[in-house]
């Protein structure tokens, strides 16, 4: 019974660390750094933040074992600590080595759009606008001049 609850608030709540450390590398990696750089930096900007977000989630739950007399709150305290502190490591440790073991091209590309997303837009814009400019030829017209 305790660990669909567990599961629900520990991935909830643990993602956003991996959120930080994501963004962070894919931010660093568009600056035309290494990929390893971009971990590098990564980890000695958002890592701190990581970490202390962690802290400051994990340490009060740790009195729900001690001082809490529901056996189920005492047990959700410890357990959640535990999973958040699992989850900080996870996002600090095995994300960054996975990302750099991988290299998912997702994250590991320079600012390009794809072009089906130009034709995406420029459907929408079509419906919207009928008149309006064609956006893959001005695309095209930009990628020609550099």
């Amino acid at each position: 019974v305790n660990t669909l609850p567990l599961a629900a608030l520990g991935v909830g709540l643990g993602v956003d660390y991996a959120i930080y450390m994501v963004d962070r590398i894919r931010e660093e990696y568009r600056k035309g750094v290494s990929e390893i750089e971009a971990v590098g930096r990564a980890f000695k900007t958002s890592g701190s933040a990581v970490i202390m977000t962690a802290l400051a989630m994990v340490i009060p739950l740790l009195p729900w074992w001690f001082l809490s007399p529901i056996r189920f709150q005492a047990e959700m305290g410890i357990l959640l600590a535990m999973v958040l502190s699992l989850n900080m490591i996870s996002a600090l440790v095995f994300l960054p080595s996975a990302f750099l073991i991988l290299k998912p091209k997702s994250l590991f590309k320079r600012d390009e759009i794809h072009p089906g997303f130009v034709h995406f837009v420029d459907e929408i814009a079509d419906a919207v606008l009928p008149d309006g400019p064609d956006i893959k030829s001005s695309t095209a017209n930009a990628e020609q001049k550099t």
